[in-house]
C-alpha cells in the first residue's frame, strides 16, 4: 500500500502523458498543472483500484509464481525423463516460472488498470468529470461494454507484466 502511494502520482503523470492529456508537457509541468487545477486530490485520481488489488495481485502471483514452477518441473520431466526430478531450478526455469505467474496476475490487475486510467484521464483534457470513483466507474465500463470492456486492455498489461515478472522473480531468487 506504501508503494501504491508513493508512486501514485507518477503514474498519474505517466497515464496522462500516454494518453496526451499532458502533450507538450514535461512531467514537473503536468504535475504542476494537476496540483494546481486539481489539488492533492487529483494526485490521488484512481487510487482506489490499484490499492484494492494489490494484496490478492501479490497473493496470486506468488501462487502464480508456484503454479509456473510446478509446470516448468512437468516439462522438464517430459522431455528429460532420466534427469532427477528433485534437481535445483535453473535461472531460466525460474524466469520461466516467472513469467508464467504473470497470467493469473493479470486477471486481477487488467480490470484495476483500466479502472485506474479512466479515472487519472477523466478531467485531465478539461473535460467534464464522467465517474465519482472506482464503483461508478467500474459500473459505468461493465454498462457500455460487459466483462470484455472491464478487460480492454489485457493483451497491453501482459505485454507489461510477462517480462516485468521475468525480471522480478529472477532477481527474487538470485539475490
Amino acid at each position: 500500500a506504501c508503494l501504491v502511494f508513493a508512486g501514485h502520482p507518477l503514474d498519474l503523470i505517466k497515464v496522462r502523458m500516454q494518453t496526451g492529456a499532458g502533450a507538450g508537457e514535461s512531467v514537473l509541468g503536468i504535475l504542476r498543472k494537476t496540483f494546481v487545477k486539481e489539488g492533492v486530490r487529483g494526485l490521488y485520481r484512481g487510487v482506489s483500484a490499484p490499492l484494492v488489488a494489490v494484496s490478492p495481485m501479490y497473493a496470486v502471483q506468488f501462487w502464480g509464481y508456484d503454479m509456473g514452477k510446478r509446470l516448468v518441473r512437468t516439462w522438464d520431466n517430459h522431455f528429460h525423463p532420466n534427469k532427477n526430478s528433485v534437481q535445483s531450478f535453473t535461472t531460466t526455469q525460474l524466469c520461466i516460472a516467472g513469467g508464467i505467474s504473470a497470467i493469473p496476475t493479470t486477471a486481477i490487475m487488467a480490470p484495476s488498470e483500466r479502472i485506474k486510467c479512466l479515472l487519472q484521464v477523466q478531467e485531465a483534457g478539461g473535460g467534464k468529470q464522467k465517474y465519482t470513483g472506482t464503483m461508478d466507474c467500474a459500473r459505468h465500463v461493465y454498462k457500455e461494454g460487459g466483462i470484455a470492456s472491464i478487460y480492454k486492455g489485457t493483451g497491453a498489461t501482459l505485454l507489461r507484466d510477462v517480462p516485468a515478472s521475468v525480471v522480478w522473480f529472477g532477481t527474487y531468487e538470485i539475490v
